[in-house]
């Protein structure tokens, strides 16, 4: 893509550093070689605060994608997917605030729907929230006719984060309407064995599969 510029950390800087401190530092260094126009970061522990720190030091806006929504903040942030959140052994409400306080300096926030835009509002935030929700374009060559083999495709890990419970207990409920029902997991997590319970217990067991981790999604 025209004027974007892909770059990591050296092996000898993560070493250093870890991982953690070496995003940061090599980011600094993108800032005084590159003068990029927005410092953006992915999950408020730690991508956005680094973020935030170098926007403040070069004068540029800044700008945090909040993915997980409001489970990112909530507790401190021990229920997301950043491992030193998730060592937490309790919810922290004093990290919570922490979080919470540092949203108000960001410029933008994007979220991915209207339950963590009113989260933000709801505690304060007065700056621009952008929503950009998680679809996709589909290839051109892809085709959609009447025999298609699934009516529901999932894709993702099968985590607590993902909720994939929610789609097994709507098919319970779609089931009962519609008998040819047919939906697909396409992804591996530590939850699959107690989908798999629920998903024989419900007796969907012929309408529910399970393909695993995938390469050809598409």
């Amino acid at each position: 893509m025209a004027n974007l510029i892909y770059l990591c950390p050296p092996d000898w800087a993560s070493r250093l550093f870890g991982r953690a401190l070496a995003k940061f530092f090599w980011l600094i260094v993108a800032g005084f070689r590159y003068r990029p126009d927005l410092y953006m970061g992915y999950h408020v522990f730690p991508n956005a605060l680094n973020a935030l720190m170098a926007a403040s030091l070069f004068g540029r806006p800044a700008c945090y994608q909040m993915c997980g929504g409001p489970v990112e903040v909530l507790g401190g942030g021990i229920d997301c997917e950043n491992r030193l959140m998730t060592s937490l052994r309790r919810p922290s409400a004093r990290l919570e605030r922490m979080a919470l306080s540092c949203l108000g300096y960001f410029d933008c926030i994007v979220v991915r729907g209207r339950t963590a835009e009113s989260f933000l509002l709801e505690r304060g935030y007065r700056g621009l929230i952008q929503i950009i929700p998680g679809s996709i374009r589909l290839p051109d060559v892809m085709t959609m006719d009447d025999a298609r083999p699934y009516d529901i495709i999932y894709v993702g890990r099968l985590e607590a984060i993902k909720q994939p419970e929610q789609l097994v207990e709507a098919v319970a409920r779609i089931v009962t309407n519609d008998a040819t029902l047919r939906v697909v997991f396409v992804g591996e997590g530590p939850m699959r064995e107690d989908l798999e319970t629920r998903i024989d217990q419900l007796g969907l067991g012929e309408h529910i599969d399970f393909l695993g981790k995938r390469k050809d999604v598409e």
